[in-house]
């Protein structure tokens, strides 16, 4: 057992001078890194800290207009930071001369925007989706009120022998309609639905014009038709104001 002592021994002195040649020679290779390539890496390293500092302080406390931006700049920020240490610890490495300050500004957080633009935008999804809710509820009210101002627009229109009655005021209808969220496909069919009605009321006046005579059929006071007519379209428009 004694004998193994030295034989230990020996291998361990030997280990240990291996880990101080390593030492020496290490901080020799770091010593002429940095009198070669070193000195070339550490003025990198220290552009691309000062660069870094630039990127942190340009994007620090902004608050961006939607909360999809403003977690897409709080990554690219959390990637700056990153960057900075990556950057310090080539420059410790190197035993390069370190920036003043060595910390890096912490950028500047607005948790309350950020919680601000998700709440505004939950408003906004839930104030579309009551929007929606609405179209859709109101969609066969507007088709049966569409109707029946064709029917009564129909009448004068047949009377004074022209079709385009009232068209000007039932493109702006359209236009409302459009603006207030209705889809063209939608504002193709409220089209549809009037003119059909519309057509075929004018053919039924015309019949009664032919078969009673014109005064019989268009003595009555038009003014009250076109007075109807524009209520209905104004009752349409009061579905959504």
């Amino acid at each position: 057992m004694t004998g193994g002592f030295p034989a230990i021994s020996t291998r361990l002195g030997a280990a240990l001078f291996a880990l101080a040649l390593s030492v020496v020679v290490g901080a020799a290779d770091a010593q002429a890194a940095r009198s070669g390539d070193g000195a070339q890496i550490c003025e990198n390293a220290m552009n691309q800290y000062r660069q870094g500092i630039t990127v942190i302080e340009q994007n620090s406390g902004v608050v961006d207009a939607d909360l999809p931006m403003a977690q897409l700049r709080q990554t690219y920020l959390n990637n700056a930071l990153l960057h900075q240490l990556i950057a310090l610890q080539i420059l410790q490495w190197y035993n390069c001369e370190l920036p003043k300050p060595a910390m890096a500004k912490l950028p500047e957080l607005n948790f309350q925007a950020l919680a601000g633009q998700g709440a505004a935008q939950q408003n906004q999804k839930q104030a579309s989706a009551l929007s929606e809710g609405r179209l859709k509820n109101n969609r066969g009210r507007v088709v049966d009120l569409l109707r029946e101002v064709a029917t009564i627009t129909a009448v004068p229109a047949a009377c004074a022998g022209s079709a385009s009655f009232a068209a000007s005021d039932i493109r702006n209808l359209y236009d409302f309609l459009y603006q207030v969220g209705y889809g063209t496909a939608d504002i193709d069919y409220f089209s549809s639905q009037y003119d059909k009605t519309f057509s075929e009321q004018l053919k039924v006046t015309r019949a009664s014009i032919r078969q009673s005579g014109f005064e019989t059929v268009c003595s009555k006071d038009m003014s009250t038709e076109t007075r109807r007519g524009f209520e209905k379209m104004d009752a349409i428009k009061q579905m959504f104001r």
